[in-house]
């Protein structure tokens, strides 16, 4: 019940956060090929049975809890886990839009994701963040 409530607020929190506003007050950019992407969320499902681990991604909530129900359906299930992450449409047809992660957190509220780029990174926080940015943070994945 606890992760259900968990998901809930995750998923309306992040409709909160939804609404752009400039990162740290910097004087907004005007990049038209980053204008024309699309910010999306997806979900990144986890489910532990007794047999092994499972997990995965998937472009909506419903799919997530769909393949859930799917593989876990007449097994013990030990733990089940949705996260949602924020990235622009265009860098999921890529293989490396998870080099940077970042996350925000504002004055109404929190949010992260993934951005093939540090520039889009910042230039996601400044998307998603709602009010004042407090903080905010990027880490770079080790590059192999």
């Amino acid at each position: 019940m606890k992760k259900i409530v968990l998901i809930i607020v995750t998923v309306v929190l992040g409709l909160v956060n939804l609404n752009a506003t400039n990162l740290l007050n910097e004087k907004p950019v005007l990049n038209l090929e980053f204008a024309s992407n699309k910010v999306i969320k997806i979900y990144d499902w986890k489910l532990e049975l007794e047999n092994g681990t499972f997990s995965g991604t998937s472009l909506s909530m419903e799919d997530a809890q769909k393949a859930l129900a799917l593989i876990s359906k007449g097994e013990f299930v030990l733990q089940k886990q949705i996260t949602s992450y924020y990235v622009l449409q265009s860098d999921t047809y890529t293989a490396n839009y998870r080099t940077y992660y970042w996350e925000v957190k504002s004055e109404n509220g929190y949010a992260k994701g993934f951005a093939s780029s540090k520039e889009k990174a910042k230039k996601l926080i400044g998307l998603v963040a709602k009010g004042d940015v407090l903080t905010y943070k990027i880490i770079e994945s080790n590059k192999k």
